[in-house]
């Protein structure tokens, strides 16, 4: 009677636990003598209890062999950690010195943050947790595009190994960008804590992000005559090829506030004056 009760409570712990055959399809145990046999059969598995061999006069005094049928639950919430960097976003550019200022208004690399934008689009990501499911290491690679509108009516010129602004006197613009388009990635710690009843989390992320220009070009538009005009000009502009830089990011679930600080300068060493990206924004879509 004691073998069946054992019996019985190894079927049970494998019920309660919804183990799926360790991925086999048999798995063997063996308790005391007694042979169990564990197959798994479409959504069920059959769990086969063989005490044929087994026929003495301190364990059991009967033949018992039975089927069992225990329902596996697909459905067990298993708790895994998840990062918070896939998706796409949106954000707004400027630039600041090793001081962290601004450019003068009257320096020609002045740019109107409010029309200098960055969209993101964060396609992979590779989440590796650390600590169960509320601190890991995130990771993953996207595309980004970039574009910085001057604000002081310049033609943007490169002259002996140097990218400079120059002041445009007859034509008034009414766009005056850089643009350039960047292969990402980023590897950052995130942090997250529980807020509140069901699945709201706080999230805390911060690391590092790199990019690779993989484009860049000049586009001016402006009003001549009644007609509007576009000039567009295919150039890398002395833009720094690779940057790098650090990355933070704060939120709630689906709400993503993010910021970004190159520590790498727009233009390359000693083409023109050293001025980093900086960028703030949110998520808008994540996946």
């Amino acid at each position: 009677m004691k073998k069946i009760v054992i019996l019985t409570m190894v079927a049970f712990m494998f019920a309660s636990f919804g183990l799926k055959a360790q991925k086999q399809d048999t798995i063997k145990l063996k308790v005391a003598n007694m042979k169990i046999l564990i197959v798994e059969d479409g959504e069920n598995s059959i769990v086969t209890v063989d005490t044929d061999s087994v026929m003495t006069d301190d364990t059991v005094d009967v033949v018992y062999s039975k089927d069992i049928d225990i329902d596996i639950d697909d459905d067990v919430d298993e708790q895994e950690f998840e990062g918070h960097w896939s998706g796409f976003e949106f954000g707004f550019n400027g630039l600041v010195n090793e001081n962290n200022e601004f450019p003068a208004n009257d320096n020609w690399m002045s740019v109107n943050q409010a029309r200098s934008w960055t969209f993101g689009l964060n396609m992979f990501q590779k989440d590796i947790p650390l600590i169960k499911e509320n601190f890991g290491l995130v990771s993953g690679l996207g595309m980004k595009w970039v574009n910085y509108h001057f604000n002081n009516n310049i033609n943007l010129e490169k002259d002996e190994g140097h990218v400079f602004g120059v002041p445009e006197e007859v034509r008034e613009y009414t766009k005056d960008r850089l643009q350039g388009t960047y292969l990402t990635g980023v590897l950052a710690f995130e942090l997250q804590f529980p807020v509140g009843s069901g699945d709201n989390e706080l999230f805390i992320m911060a690391g590092g992000y790199g990019g690779y220009r993989m484009g860049s070009n000049y586009m001016q538009k402006w009003v001549e005559n009644d007609n509007k005009e576009k000039n567009k000009t295919k150039d890398d502009y002395y833009l720094t090829d690779l940057e790098y830089g650090l990355t933070a990011r704060i939120g709630v679930s689906d709400i993503n506030l993010f910021a970004n600080y190159s520590l790498t300068p727009l233009f390359k060493s000693n083409r023109a004056e050293a001025y980093n990206p900086v960028t703030v924004g949110i998520m808008l879509v994540g996946f």
